[in-house]
Order: C-alpha cells, then sequence, then structure tokens
C-alpha cells in the first residue's frame, strides 16, 4: 500500500478520529477536501465514515414516490452455490448525489445475499461496512468489521471469491472506482483468512465470472483474465 494512504489509514483503532479531526483542519484552512493538493500530497477522500450502511437509502426504493429516475441500476456478484464462480444478480440502487451512498448501497446488497437461488453473498455472516474512503486517484479504501476475516472459513477459493465480490461490484458499477483495498477494523492484515493476501489494492478481474455483462455504459463486457486472481492464485 502507497506510504501516502498508509500513513492515513494504518494507525489502527484510532486512525478515524485523527483523520476526522484532519479533514475538519483541512476545511478551516480552505484546503478545498476532495481536491488533489498542489504540492502533490495525497488528495483528501471523499468522505470518512460509514455513519450508515446504505440501507436508508435502499429502503427509500421501496416508498411510493420513488421513480425511475431515482432508481439505478447495478450488478453485484455473488458466490454460486456449486461452483468456483461470481454470478452477478442485477439490482438497483437509489441514485443518491454522494457516489460514497452509492457505494454503501452496493456494499449492503453483497452482505445481504442475492434475491434469486443458486447464489450466496461471499462475505461471512456478520460481516458489515466500517467505514469507506474514496479518493480522486480511483482508490476506493473499504474497511470492514472483524467478522469478514474472522468468521470467514478460509481456502483459497473462499477468499478469492469474498474479496473480487466486494471488487468487481465497485469497479464494475463505478467506473471512477479502479482499485479497492481491503482493510478489517481499520487494519491491514496479511491476509483474508491465512491464503490470499490484501497487501495492495485490487483491480477488477472478471475471469471467476461465468457469462457476459452489461456494464454501466451499455456495451457488453465479457468476462476476461487481468492476470490478477490467477496470479492471487498461487499464493495459498
Amino acid at each position: 500500500m502507497p506510504a501516502r494512504y498508509r500513513s492515513m489509514l494504518s494507525a489502527g483503532g484510532h486512525c478515524l478520529p485523527v483523520l476526522v479531526c484532519l479533514l475538519l483542519l483541512c476545511l478551516v484552512a480552505g484546503w478545498g477536501c476532495g481536491r488533489e493538493q498542489g504540492d502533490g500530497s495525497a488528495p483528501a477522500p471523499e468522505n470518512t465514515a460509514a455513519d450508515d450502511s446504505g440501507s436508508q437509502w435502499l429502503a427509500a426504493l421501496e416508498q411510493p414516490g420513488a421513480g425511475e429516475g431515482n432508481r439505478l441500476k447495478v450488478f453485484i456478484f455473488y458466490q454460486s452455490s456449486t461452483r468456483n464462480l461470481l454470478l452477478p444478480e442485477e439490482n438497483e440502487i437509489f441514485r443518491t448525489e454522494r457516489l460514497t451512498d452509492q457505494v454503501k448501497q452496493a456494499i449492503e446488497l453483497l452482505a445481504r445475499g442475492p434475491a434469486g437461488k443458486g447464489a450466496v453473498s461471499a462475505l461471512p455472516p456478520g460481516t458489515r461496512l466500517r467505514s469507506l474512503f474514496l479518493f480522486e486517484d480511483g482508490l476506493a479504501v473499504v474497511d470492514f468489521n472483524g467478522a469478514m476475516s474472522r468468521a470467514h472459513p478460509g481456502g483459497v477459493w473462499g477468499e478469492r471469491a469474498a474479496v473480487y465480490s466486494v471488487v468487481n461490484s465497485l469497479t464494475f458499477n463505478f467506473p471512477s472506482i479502479r482499485r479497492v483495498k481491503l482493510l478489517v477494523e481499520g487494519r491491514e492484515l496479511e491476509t483474508l483468512a491465512g491464503h490470499l493476501s490484501l497487501d495492495r489494492p485490487f483491480g477488477m478481474d472478471l475471469s471467476m465470472v461465468g457469462s457476459p455483462l452489461s456494464g454501466p455504459g451499455g456495451a457488453e463486457t465479457p468476462p476476461e483474465e487481468t492476470g490478477e486472481a490467477a496470479a492471487d492464485a498461487g499464493t495459498g
């Protein structure tokens, strides 16, 4: 993980209060949070904490006044119940002004599991989003609670499925997100559950997806081997 992000996010359980204070100072000083500093330092994240899981926005879709203009189609990647594949399921999220609120909804849908049969959530039971950071250079830092690692059954495929279900669900649906860094309880773990290293950000990899997809732009995106998942398979 780049040193400029590590310095902001690797301070353990104390990192969030410190970062919030820094962002408040940033606003007071008129630096313009969310924009890259002129001296080349790290850009400030769009927001600093998951003050909600996104469930309130998903609930808004059920309200009578939620018209088509408020709905945004997304594909959430779940784990096949019978094969070593990720299966995309089409869902809807509330079209919020802030990208962070859209991302939270996608992660909430991933944690809830699919509506259809034949697939399950690749995230362990009890996994919840703690905080979310979006940077202007395309990096998303997603911080989960301890269940993400503690409750994971392990295994090379299971760990890859958990990681890439998150990575693909974000990078496929939100073009401004190109890489995803996973933290657990605010910390960078060596591995998720003994096999897959979490020491770097991950990019989209559709090699584990069994069917073509229609991306946000409408163009069909076939499954492809980016090399990342294949390389990860050798780390176990």
